[in-house]
C-alpha cells in the first residue's frame, strides 16, 4: 500500500519545522553578548576618529547585551542598564528590539550562530554593522553612597580603626 502525505499532514510538518527553527534561533540568541566590532558604512571624519575609537573601546569593554528566551533583553553599559523586548520577523531575517520608551529599532540579521551575532541597522542613510560574540556578564557596580544632608557627623563611627 502506497502512503502519501495529506495536505494537513504536510502543513503540520512544515509548522513544526518552522517552530523548531524559531526555537533554535531563539536559543542561539539567548545569551550575553559583547561587542567585537562596529563598522560604519561611511568614513568617520578625521576630527571624529579619536572619539569614535575611544567609544568603540569602551563599548567593547563595558557593553553587554543579554537576550532572554522569553523575548526580553537587558543592555548594560558602564554601570547603567536598560531593558526591553525583542522579536524575530516571521522569516527570521530581521529582529525588532523595543526599548523601555516603546521605541522600536529594526535590525537585519547577517549571522546568528552560537559564536557570532552580526546585524545591520536599518538606517538607510548610514547603516551600521555590529558584530557581537559571547561575553561574560559584568557584575553590577556597587551602589553609590547616598549624599548626606546637613553637616557631617563629628561622632567617631570607625571604632575598629581606632583600636
Amino acid at each position: 500500500m502506497k502512503k502519501t502525505f495529506t495536505p494537513l499532514l504536510l502543513s503540520t510538518l512544515i509548522a513544526f519545522v518552522l517552530i523548531g527553527c524559531n526555537e533554535n534561533k531563539t536559543k542561539l540568541l539567548a545569551r550575553t553578548w559583547k561587542i567585537e566590532d562596529v563598522k560604519i558604512s561611511k568614513d568617520v571624519p578625521e576630527e571624529q576618529k579619536a572619539f569614535f575609537e575611544s567609544m568603540l573601546a569602551q563599548m567593547k569593554q563595558y557593553l553587554r547585551l543579554t537576550y532572554k528566551e522569553d523575548g526580553t533583553y537587558v543592555a548594560r553599559f558602564m554601570g547603567r542598564s536598560s531593558s526591553g523586548k525583542w522579536e524575530f520577523s516571521k522569516d527570521q531575517k530581521e529582529m525588532t528590539a523595543t526599548d523601555e520608551t516603546g521605541r522600536p529599532m529594526k535590525y537585519k540579521i547577517v549571522t546568528l550562530t552560537k559564536d557570532k551575532f552580526e546585524y545591520v541597522t536599518n538606517d538607510s542613510s548610514q547603516p551600521v554593522t555590529f558584530t557581537l560574540v559571547p561575553g561574560d556578564s559584568l557584575p553590577d557596580p556597587a551602589p553609590q553612597a547616598e549624599p548626606q544632608m546637613g553637616p557631617p557627623s563629628t561622632e567617631n563611627t570607625d571604632s575598629a580603626a581606632s583600636k
